[in-house]
Protein backbone atom coordinates (compact mmCIF):
# COMPACT_ATOMS: atom_id res chain seq x y z
CA UNK A 1 0.00 0.00 0.00
CA UNK A 2 1.29 3.20 -0.58
CA UNK A 3 2.63 5.22 2.29
CA UNK A 4 0.19 9.28 2.98
CA UNK A 5 2.96 11.96 2.27
CA UNK A 6 4.40 13.28 5.03
CA UNK A 7 4.31 9.76 6.66
CA UNK A 8 7.03 8.33 5.58
CA UNK A 9 9.64 8.94 8.45
CA UNK A 10 7.07 7.73 10.83
CA UNK A 11 6.30 3.93 8.71
CA UNK A 12 10.25 3.92 8.32
CA UNK A 13 10.11 4.13 12.03
CA UNK A 14 7.60 1.77 12.92
CA UNK A 15 8.84 -1.19 10.74
CA UNK A 16 12.58 -0.35 11.61
CA UNK A 17 11.04 -1.22 15.71
CA UNK A 18 9.22 -4.18 13.89
CA UNK A 19 12.22 -5.71 12.07
CA UNK A 20 14.43 -5.74 15.49
CA UNK A 21 11.88 -8.45 16.59
CA UNK A 22 14.05 -11.48 15.14
CA UNK A 23 12.81 -13.36 13.42
CA UNK A 24 10.93 -11.11 11.66
CA UNK A 25 11.37 -11.71 7.55
CA UNK A 26 8.39 -9.49 6.16
CA UNK A 27 9.18 -6.96 8.49
CA UNK A 28 12.56 -6.83 7.16
CA UNK A 29 11.22 -6.97 3.28
CA UNK A 30 8.70 -4.39 4.04
CA UNK A 31 11.16 -1.99 5.55
CA UNK A 32 13.67 -2.76 2.26
CA UNK A 33 10.73 -2.15 -0.21
CA UNK A 34 9.98 1.18 2.34
CA UNK A 35 13.34 2.45 1.40
CA UNK A 36 14.22 1.73 -1.92
CA UNK A 37 10.58 3.51 -2.85
CA UNK A 38 12.58 6.60 -1.49
CA UNK A 39 15.71 6.19 -3.23
CA UNK A 40 17.57 5.25 0.02
CA UNK A 41 19.30 2.09 -1.46
CA UNK A 42 22.30 1.69 0.78
CA UNK A 43 19.47 1.67 3.39
CA UNK A 44 17.58 -0.62 1.89
CA UNK A 45 20.15 -3.51 1.10
CA UNK A 46 21.17 -3.04 4.98
CA UNK A 47 18.07 -4.29 5.59
CA UNK A 48 18.45 -7.29 3.72
CA UNK A 49 21.19 -7.96 5.41
CA UNK A 50 19.67 -7.87 8.60
CA UNK A 51 17.40 -10.26 7.32
CA UNK A 52 19.41 -12.51 5.69
CA UNK A 53 19.99 -15.96 7.72
CA UNK A 54 22.14 -19.07 6.58
CA UNK A 55 19.88 -21.25 8.76
CA UNK A 56 16.54 -20.06 6.84
CA UNK A 57 14.55 -21.75 4.85
CA UNK A 58 15.43 -22.14 0.89
CA UNK A 59 12.05 -19.64 0.23
CA UNK A 60 13.19 -17.27 2.35
CA UNK A 61 16.65 -17.08 1.11
CA UNK A 62 14.86 -16.53 -2.35
CA UNK A 63 12.69 -14.13 -1.16
CA UNK A 64 15.37 -11.96 0.07
CA UNK A 65 17.84 -12.59 -3.17
CA UNK A 66 15.18 -12.20 -5.04
CA UNK A 67 14.44 -8.22 -3.53
CA UNK A 68 18.21 -7.91 -3.37
CA UNK A 69 18.43 -8.26 -7.24
CA UNK A 70 15.61 -5.82 -8.15
CA UNK A 71 17.56 -3.30 -6.25
CA UNK A 72 20.42 -3.71 -7.21
CA UNK A 73 18.81 -3.43 -10.93
CA UNK A 74 17.18 -0.13 -9.68
CA UNK A 75 20.30 1.01 -8.75
CA UNK A 76 22.04 -0.04 -12.07
CA UNK A 77 24.66 -1.93 -10.88
CA UNK A 78 24.95 -4.70 -13.13
CA UNK A 79 28.10 -6.53 -11.42
CA UNK A 80 26.30 -6.69 -8.30
CA UNK A 81 23.01 -7.70 -9.83
CA UNK A 82 24.81 -10.14 -11.82
CA UNK A 83 26.37 -11.72 -8.59
CA UNK A 84 22.51 -11.85 -6.79
CA UNK A 85 20.99 -13.65 -10.08
CA UNK A 86 24.58 -16.09 -9.50
CA UNK A 87 23.17 -16.64 -6.07
CA UNK A 88 19.63 -16.98 -7.39
CA UNK A 89 20.49 -19.49 -9.54
CA UNK A 90 21.76 -22.01 -6.93
CA UNK A 91 19.11 -21.44 -4.33
CA UNK A 92 16.10 -22.35 -7.29
CA UNK A 93 18.04 -23.24 -10.75
CA UNK A 94 16.48 -22.28 -13.90
CA UNK A 95 13.41 -20.62 -12.26
CA UNK A 96 11.82 -17.57 -13.84
CA UNK A 97 13.46 -15.07 -11.59
CA UNK A 98 17.33 -16.09 -11.76
CA UNK A 99 16.76 -16.04 -15.42
CA UNK A 100 14.94 -12.43 -15.63
CA UNK A 101 17.45 -10.83 -13.12
CA UNK A 102 20.47 -12.52 -15.06
CA UNK A 103 18.90 -11.13 -18.37
CA UNK A 104 18.41 -7.77 -16.90
CA UNK A 105 22.14 -8.01 -15.49
CA UNK A 106 23.18 -8.68 -19.22
CA UNK A 107 22.00 -5.46 -20.39
CA UNK A 108 22.90 -3.03 -18.03
CA UNK A 109 26.28 -4.75 -19.15
CA UNK A 110 25.56 -4.03 -22.21
CA UNK A 111 25.27 -7.59 -23.36
CA UNK A 112 22.37 -6.58 -25.19
CA UNK A 113 21.51 -9.67 -27.49
CA UNK A 114 22.35 -11.97 -24.36
CA UNK A 115 19.64 -10.07 -22.80
CA UNK A 116 16.81 -10.31 -25.08
CA UNK A 117 18.00 -14.24 -25.63
CA UNK A 118 17.69 -14.82 -21.65
CA UNK A 119 14.30 -12.38 -21.35
CA UNK A 120 12.86 -14.31 -23.99
CA UNK A 121 13.52 -17.58 -21.95
CA UNK A 122 12.42 -16.26 -18.68
CA UNK A 123 9.03 -14.77 -20.56
CA UNK A 124 8.21 -18.68 -20.74
CA UNK A 125 8.85 -19.36 -17.72
CA UNK A 126 7.12 -16.31 -15.80
CA UNK A 127 4.87 -14.22 -18.01
CA UNK A 128 4.92 -10.76 -15.86
CA UNK A 129 4.94 -7.74 -16.98
CA UNK A 130 8.56 -6.80 -15.90
CA UNK A 131 9.93 -9.59 -17.91
CA UNK A 132 8.11 -8.72 -21.27
CA UNK A 133 9.07 -5.01 -20.65
CA UNK A 134 12.55 -6.06 -20.52
CA UNK A 135 12.58 -7.88 -23.58
CA UNK A 136 11.15 -5.42 -25.50
CA UNK A 137 13.56 -2.99 -24.66
CA UNK A 138 16.27 -4.62 -25.45
CA UNK A 139 14.43 -5.85 -28.73
CA UNK A 140 14.15 -2.12 -28.93
CA UNK A 141 17.95 -1.29 -28.34
CA UNK A 142 18.38 -3.81 -31.52
CA UNK A 143 16.25 -2.19 -33.70
CA UNK A 144 14.44 -4.63 -33.46
CA UNK A 145 10.75 -2.78 -33.81
CA UNK A 146 8.22 -5.27 -34.14
CA UNK A 147 9.60 -7.68 -32.18
CA UNK A 148 9.94 -5.19 -29.58
CA UNK A 149 6.12 -3.95 -30.05
CA UNK A 150 4.79 -8.35 -29.54
CA UNK A 151 6.93 -7.90 -26.43
CA UNK A 152 5.54 -4.72 -25.18
CA UNK A 153 1.81 -5.78 -25.98
CA UNK A 154 2.33 -8.51 -24.31
CA UNK A 155 3.58 -6.49 -21.38
CA UNK A 156 0.22 -4.43 -21.29
CA UNK A 157 -1.71 -7.88 -21.62
CA UNK A 158 -0.29 -9.11 -18.71
CA UNK A 159 -0.49 -5.94 -16.26
CA UNK A 160 -2.72 -3.37 -17.95
CA UNK A 161 -2.12 -0.70 -14.96
CA UNK A 162 1.75 -0.78 -14.87
CA UNK A 163 2.56 2.59 -16.59
CA UNK A 164 6.07 0.81 -17.72
CA UNK A 165 4.25 -1.08 -20.32
CA UNK A 166 2.66 2.47 -21.52
CA UNK A 167 5.20 4.47 -21.18
CA UNK A 168 7.43 1.66 -23.38
CA UNK A 169 4.88 1.17 -25.93
CA UNK A 170 4.47 5.03 -26.24
CA UNK A 171 8.73 5.70 -26.17
CA UNK A 172 8.67 3.19 -29.34
CA UNK A 173 5.75 4.63 -31.32
CA UNK A 174 7.45 8.15 -30.95
CA UNK A 175 11.13 6.93 -31.53
CA UNK A 176 9.58 5.01 -34.86
CA UNK A 177 7.78 8.54 -36.29
CA UNK A 178 4.06 7.65 -34.65
CA UNK A 179 3.98 10.49 -32.12
CA UNK A 180 0.04 10.46 -32.52
CA UNK A 181 0.12 6.84 -30.84
CA UNK A 182 2.28 8.22 -28.44
CA UNK A 183 0.28 10.99 -27.00
CA UNK A 184 -2.59 8.76 -25.63
CA UNK A 185 -0.12 6.01 -24.14
CA UNK A 186 1.83 8.76 -22.29
CA UNK A 187 -1.13 10.34 -21.38
CA UNK A 188 -2.58 6.75 -20.20
CA UNK A 189 0.36 5.90 -17.90
CA UNK A 190 0.18 9.82 -16.81
CA UNK A 191 -3.11 9.00 -15.41
CA UNK A 192 -1.96 5.47 -13.94
CA UNK A 193 1.16 7.63 -12.31
CA UNK A 194 0.94 11.69 -12.39
CA UNK A 195 4.32 11.17 -11.00
CA UNK A 196 5.94 9.44 -13.69
CA UNK A 197 8.52 11.98 -14.91
CA UNK A 198 9.11 9.37 -18.12
CA UNK A 199 5.61 9.90 -19.14
CA UNK A 200 5.35 13.87 -18.46
CA UNK A 201 8.23 14.30 -20.48
CA UNK A 202 7.21 11.83 -23.29
CA UNK A 203 3.86 12.97 -23.66
CA UNK A 204 5.47 16.95 -24.13
CA UNK A 205 8.20 15.65 -26.57
CA UNK A 206 5.29 14.16 -28.56
CA UNK A 207 3.47 16.84 -28.73
CA UNK A 208 6.76 19.05 -29.71
CA UNK A 209 6.72 16.53 -32.46
CA UNK A 210 3.13 17.11 -33.57
CA UNK A 211 3.64 20.99 -33.92
CA UNK A 212 1.95 21.43 -30.18
CA UNK A 213 4.30 23.93 -28.88
CA UNK A 214 1.92 25.55 -26.31
CA UNK A 215 0.41 22.25 -25.25
CA UNK A 216 4.16 20.46 -24.59
CA UNK A 217 4.98 23.61 -22.43
CA UNK A 218 1.65 23.41 -20.26
CA UNK A 219 2.69 19.66 -19.45
CA UNK A 220 6.65 20.13 -18.68
CA UNK A 221 4.92 23.42 -16.72
CA UNK A 222 2.59 20.76 -14.53
CA UNK A 223 5.58 18.85 -13.02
Amino acid sequence: AAVPIGRGAEAVSRLRRAAQSRPNLPAHLALSNLLASFGRFDEALQALDEAWSDEAGSADRVRVLDRRASILADMGDGPGLAAAAASLELEQPGAGATQFHSATAFFLSGRIEEAAARAAHAATLLPEARVHNLLGVAHATLGHTDAAREAFAAALAADPRDPAGHVNMALLDLNTGRADHAVPRFGEALTLDPASAAAREGLAAALDRLGHRVRAAAVRRAR
